[in-house]
């Protein structure tokens, strides 16, 4: 209800890949191997609807967004229409992250069983449960597919079409089959992003950014009143 502008969830994902000897450095990610930054958009259905594959490991993840949107993805959005992406990506109008310094991750509410005290925890978690939908079938297609985690020799360009095949893969299966069983068992990864400041610059134009941190508050502060409302009623 609260994020009814959502449009689906964005993330990148490493995925193994063979590269020449010169290119290691480049293909060679922060965990230390050797990888391509795929971005993956999926909607609230759990398939996907876009991929960008191709990009070394090295690349940052709002790096590989601006591509996409620069190739035209983003490009059908409509007025109030947005994405669900993580702090590794900047506060914009089309991208909606959670609050910084801030508990996050669904492992990290697992941990614990207070119940959120802020009104920008509860924005966190309730984030953070939606946008899990793209860890989840990043887990899928990776548990689904061995050739994502073992690639051959194959030249680069070709690994990259692997990845969108299965990917079109997945959303054949998805649509036809629909078991829920099989996302159940994915949920965080830990493929967060790096810290970015420029994030809120979309199709070449920055946004204010006091005006996107009055837009995130009043959706928190909305929440936040209704879950104080719910809890009121709870108690009497």
């Amino acid at each position: 209800m609260h994020f009814k502008g959502a449009v689906g969830a964005l993330d990148g994902t490493h995925i193994k890949v063979k590269v020449p000897e010169n290119e290691h450095k480049n293909y060679r990610n922060r965990k230390q191997f050797l990888s391509t930054n795929v971005l993956g958009v999926c909607n609230f259905d759990l398939t996907f609807s876009y991929c960008l594959a191709g990009w070394e490991g090295s690349a940052h993840d709002s790096q590989v967004l601006r591509d996409a949107i620069f190739r035209g993805f983003m490009r059908d959005l409509v007025d109030g229409e947005y994405y669900l992406a993580d702090a590794g990506y900047g506060l914009s109008l089309r991208t909606l992250t959670p609050f910084r310094g801030v508990r996050y991750h669904l492992k990290e509410w697992e941990k614990g069983d207070r119940r959120p005290e802020t009104m920008e925890e509860l924005f966190n978690l309730r984030h953070a449960s939606l946008r899990n939908v793209v860890e989840r079938i990043f887990g899928v297609i990776k548990n689904r597919f061995p050739v994502l985690e073992k690639m051959h020799c194959w030249s680069l360009e070709f690994q990259s079409d692997i990845i969108l095949a299965c990917m079109c893969i997945h959303n054949f299966i998805r649509r036809n089959q629909g078991y829920e069983d099989e996302y159940d068992e994915w949920s965080d990864d830990d493929n967060s992003g790096d810290d970015s400041d420029d994030g809120n610059v979309v199709n070449g134009a920055r946004e204010n950014d006091a005006d996107l941190q009055a837009w995130r508050n009043d959706i928190a502060r909305k929440m936040w009143c209704d879950y104080e409302q719910y809890r009121s009623n709870r108690t009497h």
